[in-house]
Formats: structure tokens, C-alpha cells, sequence
């Protein structure tokens, strides 16, 4: 072999071993690389993993206190709705118990009122004129179409039995025959049947107590004159007399009349409180009249 051979064998054995060297250094240092690749990959994976679950719970802490909040605000909007609703209501009901109170002051006030035209007006159908053996008064519709109640002194001249003349303010009859039914001198009552009933509504007994200064209504003929209206007030009560010992009359010092006695007593309602049965003219006190009370009435329609 010739020198220049030998010297280019040697180098091209330098150049592989060389190049075997490189290559094995590049391939051990590819393998480090993947190595450093594979260790960053998986702490980039677990710094992924835990940057994603601390992500997620923080996500979850703001999800609920999002959700929180949202609750808070569906609770303040519905205590606000609520709240309205009540303000509405309270409102309505303030205005409701206004009104009520309005319309009771308003009622109060009318009952102040006394209009005894209407009072008259509403009962005046129910009172009569009594024609007994020559002499007059006073009566009224009670319990019934054919039944009226007058005072005894009325019809003491003709007595239980007789025949007696009604003469109603009926708008139909001019007049009705009746008979005295029932009697009671002590307490100045006389029960009137009719032969035929008026074409009227019976008076309706007033049931609770009546009170001084009370205003009242008396219906009347007197002298004769039918159906003559009067007004005053209730003057006093429970008051007794040694002629009629077993009453305690209700004390009036409306105007009345010979020919009002047996006449009804009416209270601002058109409730009967009693009727005429005398005027206080012998002892200085002219001009205070004497009732007596609807419950002797009822007690003796009772008997």
C-alpha cells in the first residue's frame, strides 16, 4: 500500500471515529433533551392540573356566592313585592275604615237628626179616631190588622162589649165597627176588635229602654181634629200618681189635648214607646202629659 493510501485510510478511520464520537454525544444528548422535555412536560401537566382544579374551586366559590347574591336579590325583590303589596293593602284598608268611619259619622249624625215629618209619615196610617157613647180619643194598629189599643177612659162609658166606631186614616175606610174585647181600668187600657182589617201596618213595639230628654212623636185628635201631630221630649220616668198607683208613666211635655188620649207615642225610629193617658192639670204642672209605657201593653195583650 502505497503512503498517500495509508495516510487517507488513517484520516477517513479519524473521520468515522470522529464522526461515531458525535454522533453518539448528539444521540445522548437528544435523550437528555427528552428527558428535560418529558420532566417539563409532566410538571407542566401537574401545574396545569392544579392551576385547573384551584380554577375550578375558585370557580365554584364564585358560582355559589354568585349564586348567593342572586338569592339575596330574588329575597329583596320579593320582600320589596311584598313589602308593596302590604303598603297597598294597608292603604286600601286605611281607606276602607275612612270611609266606614265617614259613613258612621255620617249615620251618627242623621240618627242626631230628628225628622219627625218622616216619623209621622211612616206611622200616621196606623193611628185612629175612637167615637164611644158620645165621647172621643185615640188609638192605634197593634199586634195585628184588627186589634187597637186605647186608653180605658176612652170607651169607660160603654164598657166590656160594647160597640164602638173606628175611624181610620187608611186611605180606604171612612170608618169600622168594633167591640171592646178586653179591659184593664189600673192601667188605663182597652183592647178594640175590629170587625174588618185596616188597610194599615200595626205599630212596632220599642223593646229597649227609653231615655230623658229623648225626643218623641205624639199622635192625636184633639177637639176632634184627626190625626193631629205633635213633638217634644221625654221629660221624665217612672213617674207615680195615687189615682193609678200600679203605673210608673213616662213624663212628656209634648202638647196634647183632651181627644189625644189613647193616642201612640213614637220614638224617632217609629217605634212605639207608649201611648196618652193623662194631663197633669190640677197640681201647677199644665203642660206635662203622662204615657204609658208600650210593655204594660204587651203584658196586657199577653194576659
Amino acid at each position: 500500500m502505497k503512503k498517500w493510501e495509508r495516510t487517507l485510510v488513517a484520516i477517513l478511520a479519524i473521520v468515522l471515529i470522529g464522526s461515531s464520537i458525535f454522533n453518539a454525544l448528539s444521540l445522548d444528548n437528544l435523550n437528555r433533551e427528552n428527558i428535560l422535555l418529558e420532566q417539563r412536560l409532566a410538571t407542566l401537566k401537574a401545574s396545569t392540573g392544579r392551576d385547573l382544579k384551584a380554577a375550578r374551586e375558585e370557580f365554584q366559590d364564585d358560582l355559589g356566592k354568585i349564586q348567593e347574591d342572586l338569592a339575596k336579590l330574588e329575597d329583596n325583590v320579593k320582600n320589596k313585592m311584598e313589602k308593596g303589596e302590604l303598603e297597598k293593602s294597608l292603604a286600601t284598608f286605611r281607606e276602607d275604615v275612612a270611609e266606614k268611619a265617614d259613613k258612621q259619622a255620617l249615620t251618627e249624625l242623621d240618627n242626631k237628626i230628628f225628622k219627625p215629618a218622616e216619623v209621622y209619615d211612616n206611622t200616621r196610617k196606623a193611628a185612629v179616631n175612637i167615637s164611644s157613647n158620645g165621647g172621643f180619643g185615640a188609638g192605634f194598629l197593634f199586634k195585628g190588622q184588627t186589634q187597637i189599643v186605647t186608653a180605658y177612659h176612652v170607651v169607660a162609658k160603654t164598657g166590656l162589649g160594647g160597640a164602638v166606631m173606628v175611624i181610620p186614616n187608611d186611605g180606604v175606610h171612612l170608618f169600622i165597627m168594633g167591640k171592646i174585647k178586653k179591659i184593664k181600668p189600673e192601667w188605663d187600657l182597652a183592647l178594640i176588635e175590629l170587625n174588618e182589617p185596616m188597610n194599615a201596618e200595626p205599630l212596632s213595639p220599642r223593646n229597649d229602654p227609653i231615655f230623658a230628654g229623648e225626643q218623641i212623636v205624639v199622635i192625636g185628635n184633639p177637639g176632634d181634629l184627626n190625626n193631629s201631630v205633635s213633638t217634644g221630649v221625654v221629660s221624665g220616668l217612672r213617674r207615680n200618681f195615687d189615682q193609678f198607683p200600679k203605673i210608673d208613666f213616662i213624663q212628656l211635655d209634648a202638647a196634647a189635648y183632651f181627644g189625644n188620649s189613647g193616642g201612640p207615642i213614637i220614638d224617632r225610629d217609629g217605634r212605639l214607646v207608649g201611648f196618652m193617658s193623662q194631663t197633669l192639670d190640677s197640681s201647677g204642672l199644665i203642660g206635662f202629659n203622662l204615657a204609658v209605657p208600650v210593655n204594660y201593653v204587651q203584658r196586657f195583650l199577653e194576659e
